[in-house]
């Protein structure tokens, strides 16, 4: 399915060409990438005076301590279904619910999440 078409008045159908220095292309490189936009995004935004902000960077070993506990939250989701599906299962249904609740709050807060 295609997008749908703009306004006349949304399409942008100017080109404006700027240079820069080394110094300053990498900058805003680097200012793009923080905000995770691609550099012409980012310098579209800035000159238009939309208010960006940075996005936070995620360290390392939260990102990989994320990674890890992927496959141990998989699994729980899937015990979790198949409690749902047949009810002989010996299992405390509402604790793995609950555990499987603070797992994925757990993960989202390694990423830089509040929730």
């Amino acid at each position: 399915m295609a997008r749908p078409r703009k306004q006349p008045s949304e399409k942008r159908s100017h080109h404006v060409g700027v240079y820069f220095s080394d110094e300053d292309v990498l900058r805003v490189r680097e200012d793009a990438a923080q905000v995770r936009l691609k550099p012409s995004q980012y310098l579209h935004s800035l000159a238009l005076k939309k208010h960006l902000r940075p996005v936070p960077s995620i360290p390392e070993l939260n990102v990989e301590a994320w990674l890890k506990l992927a496959p141990l939250a998989s699994n729980l989701n899937q015990m979790i279904v198949s409690l749902n599906e047949r009810q002989d299962v010996q299992i405390n249904q509402d604790l793995l619910e609950q555990l499987r609740d603070e797992l994925q709050s757990f993960r989202q807060q390694l990423l830089g999440d509040k929730g």
